[in-house]
């Protein structure tokens, strides 16, 4: 394994390992302080390859309908194989509209849609705002 992948595969382990600090009920008094605090059990993230500066996008189905991410969150990581297994994230814009660049993303929600990728396939990730889960969309009746 190379040095920069033996990296990147490190900062999915404390990815991996600051996300499950993040899960369990804020009610309980047993959670991590974490749980409590951020009311969210995902920390959003993207990735991206050597060869380009845009992250990696893939497609993901939900009830029959296609929608493109570049938003995923940490599922598993395979070390055996160097993959690691992520669901991904739907963007919306603030009109709730499914999102068709990173700049237009207002909320994300997550799905059940999930993919392994290897880690070798990618240079680095970038993590980002976790307010992005807690966001509703807020869409008024016309009249």
């Amino acid at each position: 394994m190379l040095k920069e992948e033996a990296g990147l595969m490190k900062s999915f382990e404390i990815l991996y390992h600051q996300q499950q600090e993040l899960q369990g009920d804020p009610a309980d008094a047993c959670s991590p302080l974490l749980a409590k605090l951020m009311r969210v059990d995902t920390i959003p993230f993207s990735l991206f390859k050597q060869d380009s500066p845009l992250p990696f996008s893939t497609q993901g189905t939900i009830g029959g309908k296609a929608f493109q991410t570049w938003c995923f969150r940490l599922e598993a990581i395979h070390k055996e194989d160097q993959s690691v297994l992520l669901s991904l994230l739907q963007p919306y814009t603030i009109y709730g509209e499914p999102a068709g660049w990173m700049e237009e993303i207002y909320a994300l929600k997550r799905t059940h849609c999930l993919i392994t990728q290897p880690v070798p396939a990618f240079s680095s990730l970038s993590c980002l705002n976790i307010d992005l889960l807690k966001r509703d969309i807020i869409v008024e009746p016309k009249w």
